[in-house]
């Protein structure tokens, strides 16, 4: 499309409205998509821009996080976390961030976990998954993971556990890409059967809390009695 031809070209007259509203985001997706970097180089008389070029340099090969791991291998393993429940972007950070080895202990550990009928069935594979990658579950496999007893109420140390759980769910959640926040807002909105609870474009607080507390379990699963112990043990080293 010719530019003059654009229906939006009189707004773009003025070079400083051209630049800001099409040089600098054209070069800012190509820098963060492509494999060059461009960077504008801009030439002045006086006050006025006379010239403009484009510098353009290939950007560095990144090398692989793990130099022993073949790049299908790593992709096996972002689609094995996929097929888990776990949202892509938040496994390719798990890839960055884990080694290749500890991410497979752990999805074979929750894949096995699934298909044993002796247990009771797994509800929620993403966070068992998460689970066994933070706690190591994978590399020790004699481990036996047992959950909290339900109680009436929700005691002091519960509840204050829940709310650094909801902390960390929020931090989770702004961490992932666009579409995989959406993925989790229409499925909690689907199982929210409130309408006032349901998260929209305009939110409540207590819409907000609700939302938050549902990405908590939803992430991690439901608090075991070792975590809440480790919890309390913390508190307790902190306040020593």
């Amino acid at each position: 499309m010719v530019l003059g031809d654009h229906t939006e070209s009189k707004a773009y007259a003025e070079y400083k409205y051209f630049k800001q509203k099409v040089l600098n985001p054209c070069i800012t997706e190509i820098n963060s998509e492509s494999n060059v970097s461009i960077t504008l180089l801009e030439t002045k008389i006086g006050r006025r821009i006379n010239t403009i070029r484009f510098n353009v340099e290939r950007k560095p090969e990144v090398a692989a996080e793990d130099p022993a791991l073949p790049d299908e291998h790593h992709l096996e393993l972002v689609g094995e976390m996929i097929r888990l429940g776990v949202p892509q972007s938040e496994a390719r950070k798990l890839m960055r961030h884990h080694k290749a080895e500890d991410v497979r202990a752990a999805v074979d550990f929750t894949k096995k976990r699934s298909a044993d009928k002796r247990a009771s069935k797994l509800e929620n594979p993403a966070a068992y998954f998460r689970q066994a990658l933070t706690q190591g579950w994978g590399l020790a496999q004699d481990v036996e993971v047992k959950r909290a007893a339900p109680a009436d109420g929700i005691d002091p140390l519960e509840e204050e556990f829940e709310k650094q759980r909801m902390g960390e769910a929020e931090s989770y959640f702004n961490e992932l890409d666009a579409s995989d926040q959406t993925r989790l807002i229409e499925s909690y909105n689907q199982q929210q059967a409130t309408a006032q609870l349901r998260v929209g474009k305009k939110q409540s607080r207590a819409a907000r809390t609700a939302f938050l507390r549902w990405m908590a379990i939803e992430t991690w699963g439901q608090p075991t009695a070792e975590e809440l112990l480790r919890f309390a043990k913390q508190k307790l080293r902190k306040r020593a």
